[in-house]
């Protein structure tokens, strides 16, 4: 799947722009940002960009006009060289850290061991949406195991929806899930996905291409936990999905917005029957809802 890239430059004597930038953008889709010496690069799925609403989106900031952008196609190969050469550092979310393969760690001190090698996938743990959604899952994850559901008699099955590198998904596995089923867009992330579970040793992780059209179809049954960590547009499309593959009592998290769009998402998830289970977590403006069926 092929990246957008967009180029910004901004005025010197106005560096406040460049945080301001990507509260704009997220909510258009795109996922990565990288401050430069003259502004700041933004990345989006090549079918996910509108280029009049980027138009919008520059337009509503304060002195927008004087914001100088360009648009072009991001190289896969200098993508996955910058990775491979320098990875991420490590990142610690309470008794879990998540680590790649470049640096040197010592894992002893924590419960959960995570790797990920990222091959142009979106979600490393460094994301603030990534790490309330991990800390959500641990939650109810731990509220389905202690009600039994989990044990021999029962599995607990989860569905990650925009798997990116199986950040998610392998964390699941980690914590208790038997069973995990995701899914994505994005061809390099569902091979990422599988070369991730295979680096942490899981086995009971599956992965396909698409989008919310094979819920239901390629992927069936229900889930007890649902996760997506998508834009908010994604969500609100697709949450009638998202609850068709839910029972009574499971849960829906997400996160990928902003806390000034969770009304708006309450709102739409609660004509599919879903209310909210626990209360929102908020990191820099970036908010993670927990509902349940």
């Amino acid at each position: 799947m092929q990246y957008i890239e967009v180029v910004f430059t901004t005025p010197k004597e106005k560096e406040y722009l460049v945080e301001l930038i990507p509260y704009e953008l997220g909510p258009l889709g795109f996922e990565s940002f990288q401050e430069t010496e003259d502004g700041l690069l933004a990345y989006v799925q090549r079918q996910l960009f509108d280029a009049d609403a980027l138009a919008e989106a520059v337009m509503a900031l304060p002195d927008g006009d004087e914001i100088v952008y360009s648009v072009c196609d991001a190289e896969y190969k200098d993508w996955n060289e910058e990775w491979e050469r320098e990875g991420f550092e490590p990142i610690v979310i309470d008794d879990m850290i998540i680590h790649d393969c470049v640096h040197p760690i010592d894992v002893t001190p924590y419960i959960y061991n995570i790797v990920i090698d990222a091959r142009l996938a979106f979600g490393t743990g460094t994301h603030e949406t990534t790490q309330m959604m991990l800390r959500n899952m641990r939650s109810v994850i731990k509220t389905l195991l202690d009600e039994g559901v989990g044990e021999s008699e029962k599995t607990l099955r989860l569905l990650d929806c925009g798997c990116g590198t199986g950040i998610l998904s392998i964390a699941a596995s980690k914590m208790g899930a038997t069973e995990v089923v995701g899914y994505d867009i994005d061809e390099w992330s569902v091979e990422n996905s599988n070369h991730n579970a295979q680096l942490n040793s899981i086995d009971g992780c599956k992965f396909f291409l698409g989008d919310a059209s094979l819920l239901g179809t390629e992927i069936g049954g229900t889930f007890d936990v649902v996760v997506a960590n998508i834009n908010r547009n994604i969500l609100m499309h697709d949450v009638q999905q998202f609850a068709g593959m839910m029972h009574k009592g499971s849960y829906l998290i997400v996160s990928g917005f902003y806390t000034e769009d969770s009304e708006a998402i309450t709102a739409s998830f609660a004509s599919q029957g879903l209310i909210p289970a626990l209360p929102p977590l908020e990191n820099h403006n970036w908010q993670s809802l927990v509902f349940t069926k």
